[in-house]
């Protein structure tokens, strides 16, 4: 099985857009955004028991999470 997620320009340019906002006066990496989603997409895992295609799905949005941060 593979999960192919597109890879257009205004996709990754509303992403940038994304990671540049601020919430809460706190930036995307001064938050630990990046774990915690990666933490909120695993948590979803058993919730979705019903569909296996559902839960490979968010594993791997998780593992690409992971695979992106600078660590």
């Amino acid at each position: 099985m593979v999960l192919n997620l597109p890879e257009e320009k205004d996709i990754a340019e509303r992403q940038e857009v994304f990671c540049e906002r601020t919430f809460a006066g706190q930036s995307m990496e001064m938050a630990a955004a990046k774990p915690i989603s990666i933490l909120l997409f695993l948590s979803m895992l058993p919730l979705h028991e019903e569909s296996t295609l559902r839960q490979r799905a968010l594993l791997a949005n998780a593992l690409r999470l992971y695979a992106d941060m600078d660590i």
